[in-house]
């Protein structure tokens, strides 16, 4: 059972996309999920890209003011869609260097291009899974899972997660596995 569009997955020993460094994988641990966060998370930083460059065409193209005022409207056109462009960059980069992996011993999430964050949470850790997923979420099939654990922190809470109705069978599906 895979879940299409959402990173690395294993179907029937194949595996597409690339995500996760398997030389992180204990002995004889096998990846079953491998997700970069849903592709929401991107939603804002696309729309004011969008939204300043047509406003920056239309600035360029659509609108003659002259003199000093049309100068300087237009650099800051130009300064605000250089920033929306980096603004995307920034959170596309974040997105790339996000992942939340299911193997068939423990539940990962790590994060970060230049400094890393993570947490391993092994199965036999793990409590209970839940998720919840409010109405846009269930149109784009996004969610938030939460993973109670038997551990300092208790609660780990994961935003942006891609179908985590399947995520949480995946989960559950590799702890009884692992308790048989």
């Amino acid at each position: 059972m895979g879940l299409r569009g959402a990173g690395r997955v294993v179907h029937g020993g194949n595996l597409r996309s690339v995500g996760f460094d398997e030389k992180n994988l204990h002995r004889e641990e096998k990846i079953v999920l491998d997700l970069h966060p849903h592709w929401i998370t991107l939603g804002p930083s696309v729309l004011l890209l969008v939204a300043v460059t047509v406003f920056g065409g239309w600035v360029i193209w659509g609108w003659d003011p002259t003199g000093t005022t049309g100068t300087v409207v237009r650099w800051i056109t130009a300064i605000a869609v250089i920033g929306s462009l980096l603004y995307f960059l920034v959170e596309w980069a974040k997105w790339v260097s996000t992942n939340f992996v299911v193997t068939t011993d423990r539940c990962i999430y790590r994060e970060g291009l230049i400094s890393k964050r993570g947490i391993e949470i092994p199965h036999d850790r793990i409590n209970t899974v839940f998720f919840e997923q409010g109405f846009f979420d269930r149109i784009v099939r996004a969610g938030t899972l939460m993973i109670e654990s038997a551990g300092e922190n208790g609660m780990q809470t994961f935003e942006n997660v891609r179908n985590p109705i399947r995520v949480q069978q995946a989960l559950y599906q590799e702890m009884e596995d692992n308790e048989n």
